[in-house]
């Protein structure tokens, strides 16, 4: 089945220590991994609502449905494999 879009690779590609590109399926968890250790915790809404582990696992699901649409892209450390969180642009 031909991709609807076919322009990822003007986005996808290696930059400096980093590998950019959409993310798979195989990468969910990774995903989900990074974004409750840096975002769901300390974002203010998030925080407003009250952290517990119920509200992680309905984000988790909330984020599983986001990434269907395969439109998203991940920043990828090239020596460790994680999930880029800092960028440094010189």
């Amino acid at each position: 089945m031909a991709e609807k879009y076919s322009n990822y690779h003007l986005v996808e590609g290696d930059w400096k220590n980093f590998t950019f590109r959409r993310i798979q399926d195989s990468d969910e968890a990774k995903v989900l991994e990074h974004l409750n250790a840096n975002f769901l915790r300390d974002e203010p809404t998030c925080k407003l609502l009250g952290y517990t582990d119920a509200f992680a696992e309905d984000f988790s699901k909330l984020v599983h449905a986001l990434l269907q649409d395969k439109m998203s892209f991940l920043v990828e450390d090239k020596a460790t494999k994680e999930v880029g969180r800092h960028y440094f642009f010189s």
